[in-house]
């Protein structure tokens, strides 16, 4: 019963992401920012289940099918994460946990601690703060 309340909520967190983004994206953007949406949801899941962040991919894979475009992405090397760091269900800080790999360089989708995600700039990125760090 738990695995379906928790799509949902990844359902609703993309819908109200699509439906109430705070201006124009370029289409081409949506696809990146939507991934984003199932690595979250492969975060918190993994969070809930062991009550601390996941340290490498293969603590993921239990999580796959549910998620299966955000675990491939991840385990393929297009987006990174900050390993180590927990992601809870509600709420979160405003560290960036995961991101597009080409973020650092030419910007792309970052995923906040807090669920929310979005578009950045290489320099944006730069100066945004990372999770789990002091």
């Amino acid at each position: 019963m738990r695995y379906p309340l928790r799509a949902l909520l990844a359902l609703a967190s993309a819908w109200l992401l699509v439906g109430c983004s705070s201006g124009p994206q370029e289409s081409s953007d949506l696809p990146q920012v939507e991934m984003m949406v199932d690595v979250a949801g492969l975060l918190r899941e993994y969070t809930a289940d062991n009550n601390k962040g996941p340290t490498k991919v293969a603590d993921l894979a239990k999580y796959e099918t549910l998620y299966s475009r955000g675990y491939q992405q991840v385990k393929g090397g297009s987006i990174v994460v900050v390993w180590g760091v927990p992601m809870p269900m509600t709420g979160g800080g405003t560290g960036v946990i995961a991101y597009e790999k080409k973020a650092e360089a030419e910007g792309g989708a970052v995923l906040f601690e807090n669920g929310s995600s979005k578009m950045m700039t290489a320099a944006e990125f730069a100066a945004a703060p990372k999770a789990g760090k002091k």
